[in-house]
């Protein structure tokens, strides 16, 4: 696992610099992700429901997923930096 004091003092100095950007932590394994934005599920089963669309922290080629909102909130917490 990365060094997560390495990656806290990156984002210290994005967040002075101004590009806000939104991290999180999964509760379970401790891993960090950067939230890309959210979106609407306009899949006939699924349609309307609210999706957050993320990606894995300080990785050369990060993985992307997409969750429910409100599962993702369950799983993850934002950091305060």
């Amino acid at each position: 696992m990365e060094n997560t004091t390495n990656v806290i003092d990156d984002l210290k100095m994005l967040k002075r610099r101004g590009d806000l950007m939104l991290v999180y932590k999964h509760k379970k394994t401790g891993n960090l992700y950067l939230k890309l934005d959210e979106a609407k599920n306009c899949t006939n089963a699924n349609d309307g429901q609210q999706m957050m669309y993320y990606c894995e922290y300080g990785k050369e080629n990060p993985m992307k997923f997409v969750r429910e909102r409100s599962e993702f909130l369950e799983k993850f917490e934002a950091l305060r930096l």
